[in-house]
């Protein structure tokens, strides 16, 4: 068939055999038992005998299942057109998954996720966490989604390499996805499916504390937002602790007020603009090649900043009362969403992967 549903499995009930037998009318089925142990060998059995079950003895976590499933599936399926992953644990039907397996089709772009809506009785850890992590995930990448830990997801086989490639072993490979899709501009689309929790989610193996801070520390690490947030504030605090300290030093202390002011501004600068450079290239931008290409359209963007900034600093120290360290605080507030936007989008930005 043309369709696969994916289903990474970690200790399923008996329940997984006749929700696959289901599944088989209408899609070929993969199904990765990730480390369940031996004590789960009737259950898999069963279903080697009527679909595709990959085994390994070791857990490697949700995310390691499902690259495990993608590899299977481009290698081993040359017929397979779509993927359809679901969850073995009863959350997901089959006319949800049907619906999101028509849905990719239809898309000649990106891939559709099955979005619940959270409208019956749900457990108050997972409204919690889903509510969380939407609402942090827009914030940060613009992309407004009802639903960013469902599981049943629809893509194109053709985009398995992509897929195999996003980093993340466990529950956090979900979000990495969708957090990858919205930084390359990639398509992801909802469809409405059932909210199902059984016996209030007793079946899930997410940890709250260890797979919600994996989650976290995902959106952290795939945001270019925070990272820059968190350099301009790392090189803001070291410019401003050299301008003071500089300041104070004898050869420039004995200078008059405006001078003392741009000297020690100046050598701040350019020790913590060429720090800021390289943490920016490497950890926020991630940008590898072209280092001087990225440097020289840096330090341009950079020395107009300064002048900007010196000329503000200056204006504002002389027809004003205010001190040194509050001035430099108000000017590197105002140029600091104007410098985010051009690294982003002009010096740092990387090229657009290919997509099939």
């Amino acid at each position: 068939m043309e369709t696969t549903v994916l289903i990474p499995a970690y200790k399923p009930d008996e329940k997984l055999i006749p929700f696959v037998d289901e599944l088989l009318s209408s899609f070929d089925v993969v199904v990765v038992d990730d480390g369940s142990g031996n004590e789960f060998d009737r259950i898999f059995k069963k279903l080697e005998n009527v679909c595709v079950v990959i085994r390994y003895d070791k857990n490697k976590g949700k995310g390691g299942a499902l690259k495990t499933g993608f590899e299977y599936i481009r290698t081993n399926m040359p017929d397979c057109r779509y993927i359809v992953t679901a969850d073995a644990d009863g959350q997901h039907k089959i006319p949800d998954i049907i619906k999101v397996s028509e849905r990719v089709k239809r898309e000649e772009e990106g891939f559709v996720i099955g979005a619940r809506h959270f409208e019956n009785e749900v457990p108050a850890r997972s409204r919690a966490g889903n509510t969380i992590t939407r609402t942090v995930f827009h914030v940060l990448t613009g992309v407004k989604l009802t639903d960013t830990q469902t599981g049943l997801r629809g893509f194109r086989a053709s985009d398995c390499e992509w897929l195999e490639g996003i980093k993340g072993e466990r529950y956090e490979y979900e979000m990495n996805m969708l957090m990858k899709a919205a930084e390359e501009k990639i398509p992801i689309y909802e469809e409405t499916i059932e909210t199902i929790y059984e016996n209030n989610n007793a079946s899930s193996h997410f940890n709250t504390v260890k797979d919600s801070f994996r989650i976290y520390k995902t959106i952290y690490l795939a945001s270019t937002r925070l990272k820059y947030l968190t350099s301009s504030m790392l090189c803001f605090a070291l410019d401003f602790i050299l301008t003071i300290l500089i300041s104070m030093m004898p050869p420039v202390s004995s200078l008059d007020k405006n001078t003392n002011a741009l000297t020690a501004t100046l050598i701040a600068w350019i020790i913590s603009s060429f720090t800021n450079f390289n943490i920016n290239r490497s950890f926020v931008f991630q940008k590898k090649d072209e280092y001087i290409k990225s440097m020289i359209g840096y330090y341009s963007l950079a020395g107009i900043v300064y002048l900007v900034k010196l000329g503000l600093i200056e204006l504002i120290i002389t027809i004003t009362p205010m001190k040194l360290w509050l001035t430099k605080i108000i000017v590197e507030t105002a140029m600091f969403i104007f410098t985010y936007f051009i690294q982003h989008n002009f010096i740092f930005k990387k090229k657009k992967p290919e997509t099939n």
